[in-house]
Protein backbone atom coordinates (compact mmCIF):
# COMPACT_ATOMS: atom_id res chain seq x y z
CA UNK A 1 0.00 0.00 0.00
CA UNK A 2 1.52 3.31 -1.20
CA UNK A 3 0.67 6.01 0.68
CA UNK A 4 0.29 9.17 -1.46
CA UNK A 5 -1.17 11.84 0.34
CA UNK A 6 2.85 13.84 0.21
CA UNK A 7 2.37 14.20 -3.80
CA UNK A 8 1.40 17.59 -4.74
CA UNK A 9 -0.71 15.68 -7.34
CA UNK A 10 -2.07 19.34 -9.05
CA UNK A 11 1.69 20.32 -9.53
CA UNK A 12 2.46 17.06 -11.25
CA UNK A 13 -0.62 17.33 -13.90
CA UNK A 14 -0.24 20.79 -13.95
CA UNK A 15 2.81 19.87 -16.15
CA UNK A 16 0.87 17.56 -18.73
CA UNK A 17 -2.81 19.87 -19.07
CA UNK A 18 -4.21 23.58 -17.93
CA UNK A 19 -6.33 22.92 -15.06
CA UNK A 20 -8.95 25.43 -14.07
CA UNK A 21 -10.33 25.52 -10.48
CA UNK A 22 -14.48 25.24 -10.96
CA UNK A 23 -15.76 24.16 -7.66
CA UNK A 24 -14.65 23.35 -3.28
CA UNK A 25 -15.80 20.22 -3.30
CA UNK A 26 -13.52 17.75 -2.21
CA UNK A 27 -11.05 20.42 -0.66
CA UNK A 28 -11.25 21.95 -4.48
CA UNK A 29 -11.65 20.98 -7.35
CA UNK A 30 -10.00 21.35 -10.93
CA UNK A 31 -10.93 20.91 -14.54
CA UNK A 32 -9.04 20.53 -17.69
CA UNK A 33 -8.69 18.85 -20.85
CA UNK A 34 -7.16 14.84 -20.55
CA UNK A 35 -3.67 14.25 -20.70
CA UNK A 36 -4.54 11.19 -22.48
CA UNK A 37 -7.83 11.86 -24.61
CA UNK A 38 -7.94 15.25 -24.98
CA UNK A 39 -11.48 17.02 -24.65
CA UNK A 40 -11.87 20.53 -22.72
CA UNK A 41 -12.87 19.95 -19.50
CA UNK A 42 -13.42 16.32 -18.78
CA UNK A 43 -10.45 15.95 -16.76
CA UNK A 44 -11.29 16.44 -13.07
CA UNK A 45 -8.61 16.84 -10.41
CA UNK A 46 -9.70 17.02 -6.14
CA UNK A 47 -5.91 17.85 -5.19
CA UNK A 48 -6.35 18.66 -1.49
CA UNK A 49 -8.84 15.55 -0.87
CA UNK A 50 -8.71 14.32 2.93
CA UNK A 51 -7.62 10.89 1.19
CA UNK A 52 -4.84 11.94 -1.02
CA UNK A 53 -5.03 13.71 -4.14
CA UNK A 54 -6.90 12.10 -6.88
CA UNK A 55 -8.00 12.41 -10.17
CA UNK A 56 -10.62 10.82 -12.86
CA UNK A 57 -11.43 11.24 -16.74
CA UNK A 58 -15.07 11.37 -17.63
CA UNK A 59 -14.23 9.43 -20.86
CA UNK A 60 -11.17 7.07 -20.16
CA UNK A 61 -10.34 6.70 -16.53
CA UNK A 62 -12.52 5.95 -13.87
CA UNK A 63 -13.05 5.79 -10.99
CA UNK A 64 -11.29 7.85 -8.51
CA UNK A 65 -7.04 7.43 -8.52
CA UNK A 66 -4.41 8.57 -7.47
CA UNK A 67 -0.43 9.73 -8.16
CA UNK A 68 0.55 6.45 -8.83
CA UNK A 69 -2.32 5.34 -11.12
CA UNK A 70 -1.38 8.65 -13.01
CA UNK A 71 2.15 8.03 -13.41
CA UNK A 72 1.78 4.52 -14.34
CA UNK A 73 -0.66 5.50 -17.28
CA UNK A 74 1.30 8.85 -18.34
CA UNK A 75 4.69 7.89 -17.75
CA UNK A 76 6.01 4.36 -16.96
CA UNK A 77 3.88 1.87 -19.52
CA UNK A 78 1.57 0.36 -16.43
CA UNK A 79 4.93 -0.10 -14.62
CA UNK A 80 4.28 0.13 -10.73
CA UNK A 81 7.19 -0.11 -9.29
CA UNK A 82 8.56 2.33 -12.13
CA UNK A 83 5.66 4.67 -11.16
CA UNK A 84 6.46 4.33 -7.15
CA UNK A 85 10.24 5.04 -7.56
CA UNK A 86 9.21 8.40 -9.93
CA UNK A 87 7.53 9.57 -7.13
CA UNK A 88 10.12 8.97 -4.81
CA UNK A 89 8.35 6.75 -2.58
CA UNK A 90 10.10 3.49 -3.04
CA UNK A 91 11.13 3.04 0.68
CA UNK A 92 7.22 2.42 1.10
CA UNK A 93 7.89 -0.78 -1.76
CA UNK A 94 7.28 -4.08 0.55
CA UNK A 95 8.28 -7.13 -0.79
CA UNK A 96 6.22 -8.86 0.92
CA UNK A 97 3.45 -7.08 -0.52
CA UNK A 98 4.11 -5.97 -4.19
CA UNK A 99 0.77 -5.51 -5.84
CA UNK A 100 -0.95 -2.18 -5.73
CA UNK A 101 -4.67 -1.59 -4.85
CA UNK A 102 -6.29 1.88 -5.00
CA UNK A 103 -7.70 3.52 -2.25
CA UNK A 104 -10.98 3.26 -3.29
CA UNK A 105 -10.36 -0.89 -3.52
CA UNK A 106 -8.86 -0.53 0.05
CA UNK A 107 -11.87 1.28 1.47
CA UNK A 108 -13.99 -1.20 0.06
CA UNK A 109 -12.02 -4.33 0.94
CA UNK A 110 -12.30 -2.81 4.57
CA UNK A 111 -15.96 -2.23 4.55
CA UNK A 112 -17.10 -5.31 2.16
CA UNK A 113 -20.95 -4.78 3.60
CA UNK A 114 -21.23 -1.19 2.50
CA UNK A 115 -23.14 -0.13 -0.42
CA UNK A 116 -22.01 0.39 -3.37
CA UNK A 117 -20.98 3.81 -3.50
CA UNK A 118 -17.56 4.98 -1.24
CA UNK A 119 -17.88 5.86 2.24
CA UNK A 120 -16.55 9.07 1.48
CA UNK A 121 -18.82 10.34 -1.31
CA UNK A 122 -21.29 11.84 0.34
CA UNK A 123 -18.95 14.40 1.54
CA UNK A 124 -17.33 14.93 -1.79
CA UNK A 125 -20.22 16.44 -3.58
CA UNK A 126 -22.35 19.04 -2.89
CA UNK A 127 -25.02 17.48 -4.97
CA UNK A 128 -25.22 15.62 -1.99
CA UNK A 129 -24.85 17.20 1.02
CA UNK A 130 -26.35 20.96 0.33
CA UNK A 131 -29.95 21.18 0.49
CA UNK A 132 -30.04 24.57 -1.45
CA UNK A 133 -27.92 22.93 -4.28
CA UNK A 134 -30.91 19.62 -4.41
CA UNK A 135 -34.08 22.52 -3.69
CA UNK A 136 -32.85 24.20 -6.64
CA UNK A 137 -32.19 21.40 -9.06
CA UNK A 138 -35.41 20.05 -8.28
CA UNK A 139 -37.33 23.67 -9.20
CA UNK A 140 -34.48 23.51 -12.53
CA UNK A 141 -35.73 20.11 -13.49
CA UNK A 142 -39.28 20.56 -12.63
CA UNK A 143 -39.43 23.71 -14.56
CA UNK A 144 -37.34 22.51 -17.51
CA UNK A 145 -39.64 19.35 -18.02
CA UNK A 146 -42.85 21.55 -18.21
CA UNK A 147 -40.90 24.03 -20.78
CA UNK A 148 -40.11 20.75 -22.99
CA UNK A 149 -43.77 19.89 -23.42
CA UNK A 150 -45.47 23.49 -23.35
CA UNK A 151 -45.29 24.94 -27.35
CA UNK A 152 -42.14 26.45 -26.62
CA UNK A 153 -40.67 23.30 -26.30
CA UNK A 154 -41.88 21.87 -29.89
CA UNK A 155 -38.98 22.19 -31.99
CA UNK A 156 -36.70 20.37 -28.92
CA UNK A 157 -39.31 17.53 -28.19
CA UNK A 158 -39.40 16.98 -32.04
CA UNK A 159 -35.50 16.30 -31.95
CA UNK A 160 -36.02 14.03 -29.08
CA UNK A 161 -38.50 12.00 -31.16
CA UNK A 162 -36.78 12.27 -33.95
CA UNK A 163 -33.77 10.58 -31.85
CA UNK A 164 -36.14 7.58 -31.19
CA UNK A 165 -37.34 8.48 -27.76
CA UNK A 166 -40.83 7.77 -27.44
CA UNK A 167 -43.25 10.13 -24.90
CA UNK A 168 -43.02 7.59 -22.44
CA UNK A 169 -38.91 7.20 -22.01
CA UNK A 170 -39.15 11.22 -22.63
CA UNK A 171 -41.38 11.34 -19.26
CA UNK A 172 -39.84 9.00 -17.21
CA UNK A 173 -35.85 10.41 -17.93
CA UNK A 174 -37.92 13.88 -16.82
CA UNK A 175 -36.41 15.22 -19.14
CA UNK A 176 -36.77 19.06 -20.20
CA UNK A 177 -35.80 22.20 -22.12
CA UNK A 178 -33.59 25.53 -20.97
CA UNK A 179 -34.29 28.06 -23.33
CA UNK A 180 -31.12 30.33 -22.82
CA UNK A 181 -27.86 30.77 -20.82
CA UNK A 182 -27.78 32.12 -17.53
CA UNK A 183 -25.95 32.51 -14.29
CA UNK A 184 -27.11 31.33 -10.82
CA UNK A 185 -26.59 30.14 -7.31
CA UNK A 186 -27.38 27.00 -6.21
CA UNK A 187 -26.80 26.25 -2.98
CA UNK A 188 -24.52 28.93 -2.89
CA UNK A 189 -22.42 27.24 -5.69
CA UNK A 190 -22.33 29.42 -8.92
CA UNK A 191 -23.73 27.65 -11.71
CA UNK A 192 -24.25 28.14 -15.17
CA UNK A 193 -27.38 26.78 -16.93
CA UNK A 194 -27.49 26.13 -20.87
CA UNK A 195 -29.49 26.26 -23.46
CA UNK A 196 -30.00 22.50 -24.11
CA UNK A 197 -32.04 19.52 -23.57
CA UNK A 198 -31.75 19.09 -20.05
CA UNK A 199 -30.83 15.31 -18.58
CA UNK A 200 -31.41 14.82 -14.97
CA UNK A 201 -29.52 11.62 -12.91
CA UNK A 202 -31.78 10.69 -9.97
CA UNK A 203 -30.49 8.44 -7.46
CA UNK A 204 -31.63 6.73 -4.08
CA UNK A 205 -33.57 9.75 -3.67
CA UNK A 206 -31.58 12.88 -4.81
CA UNK A 207 -30.43 14.76 -7.98
CA UNK A 208 -26.89 13.61 -7.95
CA UNK A 209 -25.89 15.77 -11.20
CA UNK A 210 -27.74 17.80 -14.23
CA UNK A 211 -26.33 17.87 -17.42
CA UNK A 212 -26.97 19.57 -20.66
CA UNK A 213 -27.16 18.42 -24.18
CA UNK A 214 -26.36 21.61 -25.29
CA UNK A 215 -28.13 23.16 -28.44
CA UNK A 216 -27.10 26.16 -30.34
CA UNK A 217 -29.66 29.50 -31.61
CA UNK A 218 -31.43 27.52 -33.47
CA UNK A 219 -32.15 24.60 -31.41
CA UNK A 220 -29.78 22.32 -33.26
CA UNK A 221 -27.70 20.31 -31.26
CA UNK A 222 -23.88 21.37 -30.78
CA UNK A 223 -21.61 18.66 -33.03
CA UNK A 224 -18.53 19.34 -31.12
CA UNK A 225 -17.29 16.28 -29.14
CA UNK A 226 -16.27 18.87 -26.51
CA UNK A 227 -19.62 20.87 -26.06
CA UNK A 228 -22.03 18.25 -26.50
CA UNK A 229 -22.70 17.61 -22.70
CA UNK A 230 -21.92 19.70 -19.86
CA UNK A 231 -22.68 19.44 -16.37
CA UNK A 232 -23.82 21.96 -13.29
CA UNK A 233 -21.21 22.28 -11.27
CA UNK A 234 -21.65 20.41 -8.02
CA UNK A 235 -22.88 17.63 -9.78
CA UNK A 236 -21.65 14.06 -7.98
CA UNK A 237 -20.62 10.70 -9.90
CA UNK A 238 -22.80 7.94 -10.37
CA UNK A 239 -24.67 5.47 -12.71
CA UNK A 240 -27.46 6.86 -15.01
CA UNK A 241 -30.86 5.46 -14.77
CA UNK A 242 -29.00 3.13 -11.86
CA UNK A 243 -32.77 3.19 -9.88
CA UNK A 244 -34.10 1.15 -12.66
CA UNK A 245 -31.43 -1.16 -13.20
CA UNK A 246 -31.82 -2.15 -9.47
CA UNK A 247 -35.43 -1.66 -9.56
CA UNK A 248 -36.05 0.89 -7.85
CA UNK A 249 -37.49 3.01 -10.05
CA UNK A 250 -37.56 7.15 -10.62
CA UNK A 251 -39.90 8.96 -7.58
CA UNK A 252 -39.04 12.16 -9.08
CA UNK A 253 -42.46 14.09 -8.98
CA UNK A 254 -43.63 17.55 -10.61
CA UNK A 255 -45.04 18.89 -7.69
CA UNK A 256 -42.82 18.17 -4.77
Amino acid sequence: MIDTSSIDLLNLIDRDTNLKKVASTGGGEYHGPCPFCGGKDRFVVQPYHTNGGRWFCRHCASPWQDAVEYVKKRYTNGDFRAAVKFLHLESQLESSSPQYTSPDARRARRNPDSPNRPASLQEDYLALTNRGWQAAAKQFVRESKQRLWSPEGRTVLDYLRQRGLTDKIIARAHLGYCPSYKKTKWGGESVSLRRSVVIPWWIEGQFWRVRFRQLDKKLKPVGDDDQKYIQVAGGANGLYGADAIFGRGCKVRDGG
